[in-house]
């Protein structure tokens, strides 16, 4: 398996080109149901049968990165509006991608570094 030295987030004709993620990342596969107890402690569950697959990745990006960031989330995606494409540091492309929180999570880091963290939804299941 070749590790590519980017990851990249494409909507359309435009392409955000971002280094390879800091390590780790946390992967989640949770079925979407709303559980409840009646006021006679009945348990009830409203199962929507939906499964929502998410991942959370964090990178340490420059300023001129985080600045091609936030221009691809305000001009591209939209926040939370729009999916992409989202192309990992192991080249799989998790397609219909959406960011699941429209405050992107910035850090400022010593030497002006930057970390940011994303939580996406995705369709596929991360390994």
């Amino acid at each position: 398996m070749t590790l590519n030295a980017t990851t990249t987030f494409v909507r359309g004709a435009t392409t955000l080109t971002l280094p390879i993620p800091m390590p780790g990342y946390t992967p989640a596969h949770t079925r979407a149901q709303a559980i409840g107890e009646t006021a006679d402690g009945t348990v009830y569950v409203y199962d929507k049968t939906v499964t929502h697959r998410t991942l959370t990745i964090a990178w340490e990006l420059s300023t001129a990165q985080k600045d091609a960031w936030l221009t691809f989330f305000d001009s591209v995606i939209e926040g939370c509006l729009n999916t992409f494409t989202y192309t990992d540091h192991l080249g799989v492309a998790h397609a219909d991608c959406r960011l699941r929180d429209p405050e992107p999570r910035l850090e400022k880091l010593p030497s002006n570094r930057f970390r940011l963290t994303l939580e996406l939804h995705t369709t596929t299941d991360p390994d």
